[in-house]
Formats: structure tokens, sequence, C-alpha cells
């Protein structure tokens, strides 16, 4: 047993308040990492302000010129695709998260490149698949190997086995 005397924890007791008010009294009380965390927010409003200044300098000189703003397209299409969405109809939009492989992210994603239904999934043409996958984010040959295509059309004909 360590301590076995009344006097030995008062001891013990008198050494853990002293060095507690030790701590206390040598503690900086966060000073160094406010200091640390207001010049570090100074730089960054500095470096902010001088962003601005060099973006509104650049929209003046653009102005100037009399150039206007252009949109940059997402990505280039491949040598040799036609162009984006020829396959697409009017149709009545469709739960794609049937489809296997096709979850509400992905869904949307195709949404937003205009697949909306399992005839557009039917009608894109193999020399578009590659840029279409690109364009919503999934590996080459995603397609092709989850068999989209053959899936929408089962759907769509009402088998809901797919």
């Amino acid at each position: 047993m360590l301590f076995t005397t009344p006097t030995q924890y008062a001891v013990l007791a008198l050494l853990l308040v002293a060095g507690w008010l030790f701590g206390l009294a040598s503690h900086p009380g966060g000073r160094k990492w406010r200091d640390r965390y207001e010049a570090e927010r100074e730089a960054h409003a500095a470096y902010r302000d001088q962003a601005d200044a060099r973006i509104d300098a650049l929209e003046r000189e653009n102005a100037a010129l009399g150039h206007a703003r252009v949109a940059v397209p997402a990505a280039a299409l491949p040598m040799g695709a036609p162009a984006r969405g020829p396959w697409l109809g009017a149709g009545d939009d469709d739960d794609l998260t049937r489809i296997r492989g096709i979850d509400a992210m992905l869904a949307n994603r195709l949404r937003a490149a205009g697949i909306r239904s399992f005839a557009d999934i039917e009608a894109i043409p193999a020399n578009a698949e590659t840029a279409l996958e690109r364009e919503i984010g999934v590996p080459d040959g995603t397609i092709g190997e989850q068999r989209w295509r053959a899936l929408a059309r089962m759907l769509r004909e009402g088998n809901a086995a797919a």
C-alpha cells in the first residue's frame, strides 16, 4: 500500500493543490494562440483585399477593352463524338435509381446532363457513351459493364425484375 496514514494523504492533497496553483500562475491564458489566430486573420483579410483589388482591376481592363464575360464549357467532347443530347427525348421523368448501379446522386447528375427517362438511357449512342460517363463522373465503361441500356429497356417495358 502506497499511502497508509492520514498525514500522507494530507501531504498528497497539499502537493496537488500546490501544483494546481503553480500551473494557474504559469499559464499564459491562451494568449499565444489568440495572437496567432489574430495574425492569421489579418493576413487572410489582407490577401482577400489584394485579390479583390486585382479582380476589380482586371474587370475594369476587360470592360475598357470591350470584352464580355464568356462561359467556359465544362469539358470538350472527343473528336468524332456527336453533340451532346441528340438522343434526348421529351419523355416523362422516370426513377433512374431503379437501374442497378445508379444511386440518387448519380441520378441527379444524369438529370443535369439531360437524361430523365429510361428511353433516354436506351437511346444513348455507343460513340457518346464515354463522353457522358466523363460528364457524370463515373469510370469509363460503366454504362456498358452495368448494362444500363438493357436494364432501362426492361424497366421501360414494365419488367420490374431489373
